[in-house]
C-alpha cells in the first residue's frame, strides 16, 4: 500500500521537497493509516510531517478518548500535534446550520489556522474511494453538475488527499496487518446522516447486487469526471476571455455566448456570478439557463438572480451587476405574526387568509392557494407570519423533519423571495408553505374528523 501511495502522490504532484504537511488526524482507521504511512514516507519525500486533531465536544468522553489516542499516537512518534476544540452544537446554532456543516466549518477553520501558522502547509486530508463514491452519489441525487461530479479531488488548493486511490477495506486490511488499533466513531454507525444511509445502505446494495467492486468503479468515474471538468473548464475561460468583460462590480456577457454550447455557455455564465457575487452558494442549473434565455429577450428585461445579482438584457448582451433589481420597488419585510382565533378572514402585509371548518370530501382537490388541513391533529394555535431561525416541516408520515431553510433551498426559491413567504404556522413547525405544499403532520387521512379549509388571495398569489 505505501508503494502505491507514493505513486499517488507523484502522480498529482501533491507534494515537493521541503514542504510542511499538516495531517487531519481524527483517530479513525483512515487517518491512521494516512498518518502512519506519510510518517514513514517522511524522509524519501523530504517532508516535514505534523499533524492537527479537531475535538468537536459532540460527544463526551468519547471526544475525548479519540484527543487522548491522537496525543499518544503523535507522542510514539515524536510528530507535532496541533490541538483545536470547538462547540460544534453552538456553532450550529449559531451559523443556522446542521451539525454536519458546522463540523466541517470547524475543521476548515483549524486547517486554515495550520496553514498560517506553518508558512503555507499542505494539508492532507484521509478521504479514500468510497468517500469519493458516498460523495458523487450524494451531489448526483442532490443535482450537481460535473463540476459537483469531481468533488472530492487528489489535489484542491493546499488540500492533498493521497488515499483516494485506496478503499476503506484495503486501509482496515492494512492496519490490521500492522498491528495498529484506532477509534470509531459511534455516530458513524447509525444512519441519522444522509452520507452515513448512503454508506451503509445504498453502497454495500450496489456491491451486493451489481458488482463488488462498485465503489472502486464509482471512484474511477470521479477521476473521469475530473479530467473532463478541467478540460471544459480551461475550454470554458478561452470563451470567457473573448466573450466576457468585467468593470468593478459589472459583467458584460457579450452577444455570441448564447450560440456557444450550453454546457460551456452555462460554465462562462457561473464564472461571471462568482466575480459578481464572490461565490457559487445557490446558484442553479435553472438560474444559468435563465440567463442564457435572456438572450432572446428584449432590451431592458431584468432577472433577479441568488446573492443580490440582477441580469439586464442590452444592446451588447447581457449585463451583470451587483444589487436586486427589486430591491427598490420591494416593501420591507414583513415582521410580527397574525393569530388565528377562529373561522373568518384575517389580513396579513397585502394576503387575505380565510379559515372555516369544512366538511371531508371523498377526493381532496389539488390548488395552490386553497389547501384542507386535519384540523384534529393542529393541537395549538395557529398564526400567519413569514420565516424564522428554526422553522421545520414534517415531510413525511414517520415524522421525519426537514428545516424550511433546506426544503426552500431544494425548492429553487430565490433568496430574496425567502423573507416574503406567507407561512401558517403553529411554533416552529410550518403547516403550509403558502403557494408550496402542506406538512405531512397535517394532511387529511382515513380517520380524520374535523377539516379546516385555508384560503389565500391576493400578495403574491398566482390565482
Amino acid at each position: 500500500m505505501k508503494k502505491k501511495i507514493l505513486e499517488f502522490i507523484r502522480k498529482y504532484q501533491m507534494i515537493r521537497p521541503g514542504d510542511s504537511v499538516c495531517v487531519g488526524f481524527s483517530g479513525g482507521a483512515d487517518s491512521v493509516c494516512l498518518l502512519e504511512l506519510l510518517y514513514e514516507l517522511r524522509e524519501e519525500l523530504s517532508i516535514r510531517l505534523e499533524a492537527v486533531h479537531v475535538n468537536h465536544n459532540l460527544r463526551g468522553r468519547e471526544s475525548d478518548g479519540d484527543q487522548d489516542f491522537a496525543e499518544e499516537f503523535c507522542r510514539k512518534r515524536g510528530i507535532p500535534l496541533h490541538l483545536y476544540s470547538f462547540e460544534v452544537k453552538k456553532m450550529a446554532g449559531n451559523l443556522g446550520c446542521g451539525l454536519e456543516e458546522a463540523g466541517r466549518q470547524a475543521r476548515r477553520n483549524a486547517y486554515g489556522d495550520c496553514v498560517r501558522r506553518l508558512g503555507g502547509a499542505r494539508i492532507a486530508l484521509a478521504h479514500h474511494q468510497n468517500d469519493l463514491a458516498e460523495t458523487l452519489l450524494f451531489h448526483l441525487s442532490r443535482g450537481t453538475s460535473l463540476e459537483g461530479m469531481a468533488a472530492l479531488r487528489p489535489v484542491r488548493g493546499q488540500v492533498i488527499r493521497p488515499l483516494l486511490c485506496v478503499s476503506r477495506k484495503e486501509i482496515e486490511e492494512e492496519l490490521r496487518r500492522r498491528g495498529l488499533s484506532w477509534r470509531t466513531d459511534s455516530s458513524n454507525l447509525t444512519d441519522d446522516y444522509t452520507r452515513n444511509c448512503i454508506r451503509h445502505q445504498v453502497i454495500p446494495v450496489l456491491e451486493k447486487r451489481v458488482n463488488r467492486k462498485a465503489a472502486a468503479h464509482i471512484a474511477a468515474a470521479g477521476e473521469d469526471f475530473l479530467a473532463a471538468a478541467e478540460f471544459l473548464r480551461a475550454e470554458a475561460e478561452k470563451r470567457r476571455e473573448r466573450l466576457t468583460s468585467q468593470e468593478g462590480n459589472s459583467c458584460l456577457l457579450a452577444q455570441g455566448l448564447e450560440e456557444e454550447p450550453s454546457l460551456l455557455a452555462g460554465m462562462v455564465i457561473l464564472a461571471s456570478l462568482e466575480s459578481i457575487s464572490g461565490s457559487r452558494k445557490d446558484i442553479s442549473r435553472e438560474h444559468l439557463e435563465a440567463v442564457r434565455q435572456l438572450f432572446g429577450r428584449p432590451a431592458g428585461k431584468r432577472l433577479s438572480l441568488p446573492r443580490g445579482v440582477t441580469a439586464v438584457r442590452t444592446g451588447q448582451g447581457v449585463r451583470l451587476f451587483a444589487g436586486s433589481c427589486e430591491e427598490k420597488e420591494q416593501a420591507p419585510v414583513p415582521r410580527g405574526e397574525i393569530p388565528v382565533t377562529g373561522e373568518g378572514k384575517y389580513q396579513a402585509w397585502g394576503w387575505t387568509a380565510e379559515f372555516w371548518l369544512d366538511k371531508r370530501e371523498e377526493k381532496i382537490p389539488e390548488k395552490t392557494y386553497t389547501k384542507w388541513l386535519d384540523y384534529d391533529r393542529i393541537s395549538n394555535g395557529l398564526v400567519l407570519r413569514t420565516r424564522r431561525t428554526g422553522d421545520f416541516l414534517v415531510v413525511n408520515r414517520a415524522g421525519g423533519r426537514k428545516k424550511l431553510k433546506d426544503y426552500m433551498i431544494d425548492e429553487k426559491i430565490p433568496r430574496e423571495k425567502r423573507d416574503r413567504i406567507l407561512l401558517l404556522a403553529s411554533g416552529s413547525e410550518i403547516f403550509w408553505v403558502v403557494g408550496y405544499r402542506i406538512s405531512e403532520s397535517c394532511k387529511i387521512r382515513e380517520n380524520t374528523e374535523r377539516v379546516l379549509r385555508v384560503q389565500i388571495t391576493g400578495g403574491n398569489t398566482n390565482e
